[in-house]
């Protein structure tokens, strides 16, 4: 129970006990019901529906923020595998290139390049 309502129903019992508390003194043979008794007790009822009309709408529209705060959720997460598996494809490529392109690698190759135009060179000049 929120603060407001806590504080309305107090209120709305002491008014009670204002009005209510002459209508017993009033007459020896119980209580005496008057105009302001009804008055009251139909404030007190407008009070409480009232108050549950707005609890309603205030939990109803904190569903609503629930459920939309959810779907965001569920579509930043969507998001994030996906971001996740194109980062872990793209580590593997950089992974590749940089096994292609490591020094050993490259100084092998231009050894066998070399190894090739010399042979080609040779083959060359023995045809001629």
């Amino acid at each position: 129970m929120s603060g407001r309502m806590l504080f309305a129903y107090f209120i709305a019992i002491s008014l009670t006990a204002l009005v209510v508390g002459p209508a017993y003194a009033a007459t020896s043979a119980g209580p005496a019901v008057d105009l302001r008794l009804v008055i009251t007790i139909g404030g007190m009822a407008a009070s409480v529906v009232a108050a549950s009309a707005v609890a309603k709408a205030s939990i109803r529209n904190l569903q609503e923020q629930t459920m939309d705060f959810e779907k965001r959720l569920r579509s930043l997460d969507t998001r994030i595998d996906k971001l996740t598996t194109q980062i872990e494809t793209l580590t593997q490529r950089v992974g590749v290139l940089v096994s292609m392109n490591d020094p050993p690698t490259m100084e092998r190759r231009s050894r066998e390049m070399e190894r090739i135009r010399t042979e080609m060179d040779f083959i060359k000049k023995k045809m001629e």
